[in-house]
Order: structure tokens, then sequence, then C-alpha cells
């Protein structure tokens, strides 16, 4: 366990300057998939990563980048969200901090990886 948090916070200072390669945004996620995202995913989302944040929802947008300069959010914050939306919708989402997932950079690539999975839960995919 330590050394995956170690690596999370590795991968952090990289992801806040952008070193990290933008795949594709939030729309051509949406254009791929075919998914639109539901207006009560999207707002639950917004909701739990203000609560996560501390913050008041309204700041909370779906075009709210997730790196500190918007939000506020370190490595330990993007942890703490993943396992609340786990938690929350009951899915298994991927580290938000790794290389891996670069275009995951905005409340709304969230709230549309989000969608997706519950999308694929509820059609008898994996959670």
């Amino acid at each position: 366990m330590h050394s995956a948090l170690l690596s999370r916070v590795r991968a952090w200072p990289l992801f806040c300057q952008g070193a990290v390669p933008v795949a594709f945004s939030t729309k051509e996620l949406l254009v791929d998939t075919h998914l639109s995202i539901p207006e009560g995913i999207a707002n639950d989302v917004r909701r739990i990563i203000a609560e996560t944040l501390r913050l008041p929802v309204e700041h909370v947008s779906l075009d709210a980048r997730l790196d500190e300069a918007r939000l506020g959010i370190d490595s330990l914050g993007l942890i703490k969200l993943n396992v609340a939306l786990e938690e929350a919708f009951d899915i298994t989402l991927p580290d938000f901090t790794t290389p891996e997932q670069p275009h995951i950079r905005s409340v709304g690539d969230v709230a549309a990886l989000v969608a997706g999975k519950v999308s694929a839960q509820a059609n008898g995919g994996a959670r």
C-alpha cells in the first residue's frame, strides 16, 4: 500500500504541470463512447467532489480542472475522491493520478467516467 501511495504522490507534480499529455477531452470521450452524462450523475459527482474538498458545490463546475490551481486538490485529495466516488456509485475507478489516466483532467471527465462505469454495470458489465 505504501508504494502505491508513493507512486501516486510522485505522479502528481507532472499531472499539475500538464506534463502528462491529454489523450482526449471530455467532448471526445463522450463522442467515443456515445455517452451523455445524466444530470443526476453529474450533480452527484459535483456534490461528492465539493464535499471531499470542503468547497461550495457552486465552485465545482463540470469544466473545473482537478489540478491545484483550480480546485486546490492534491494527490491525497484525489485518492480520497476516488474512494468516495467508488463507494457512492458502487463502481471501481482507475487511479486519477497515474499517467495511464491522462484524460481525466476535469470534473466533467470524472463525471463521464463515472457515468460510463454506472452504465456498463447496469448493462451487466464489470463494476
